[in-house]
């Protein structure tokens, strides 16, 4: 049983045996051999925003139509490494920032191939505010106070004034505004979610105090004593 390293890959090699017997009796037998290029793996992964599933699609770029038995990722972030026969996987990283993921394909005869590349994940934007206690007729002024590591700045300001109203403001305006609350003593549950260039949000609430007007009066004793 001999073994050969043909020289290249994607070729057919006619091959022949030739069997001898003891008494110099021949028979010969021939066949082509293709030879496939070795197993080359890649992926693509979309960029998301932090808490989101990030989609990764592993194909293999040779040799053509391959057969890939086994996929198993190594996601850099912690996490245990997964193995599928399934070429698509979703993967929710456990924090922002930048990973070196690497994939590995194995054919059904035991060939590996490996490849890594790096893959994002955004940084969510800091939702918060600060609002002014206003009581009786005055209006309730919400100071944003969001942050976010993008040049370009929060794009986007929902508020939820937690009454059932709601106003939305867009970039370049601030997101500062004001509401007036009917004149009686309630606390209001206040939402604020920001929103980036990217589409990345967050949001954070704060109980707002209302206090109420108060009204006087006096009466007057007439009586003469």
């Amino acid at each position: 049983d001999p073994q050969y390293i043909f020289p290249a890959v994607d070729l057919n090699y006619p091959v022949s045996l030739i069997a001898t017997d003891e008494r110099g009796c021949v028979d010969t037998t021939e066949t082509e051999i293709f030879i496939p290029s070795e197993l080359t793996v890649s992926f693509l992964a979309d960029t998301v925003c932090y808490g989101e599933a990030t989609m990764l699609v592993a194909h293999a770029t040779k040799p053509e139509n391959a057969e890939v038995k086994y996929w198993t990722w190594y996601f850099d972030d912690g996490s245990p490494q997964l193995s599928t026969t399934r070429d698509t996987v979703y993967h929710v990283f456990t924090s922002d920032g930048e990973f070196r993921v690497e994939l590995q394909g194995q054919e059904p005869g035991g060939c590996v191939n490996e490849v890594r590349k790096n893959v994002m994940v955004r940084e969510l934007p800091t939702a918060d505010f600060l609002a002014e206690a206003a009581a009786c007729a005055d209006t309730t002024f919400f100071i944003d106070q969001s942050s976010t590591v993008l040049e370009d700045g929060i794009q986007q300001w929902r508020w939820y004034f937690g009454n059932g109203e709601t106003e939305t403001i867009n970039a370049p305006s601030d997101g500062n505004t004001e509401f007036l609350y009917p004149p009686y003593l309630e606390t209001f549950n206040v939402s604020l979610a920001v929103s980036d260039e990217f589409g990345c949000v967050d949001s954070i609430s704060h109980g707002v105090q209302r206090y109420p007007c108060i009204f006087v009066n006096f009466v007057t004793d007439t009586s003469i004593y």
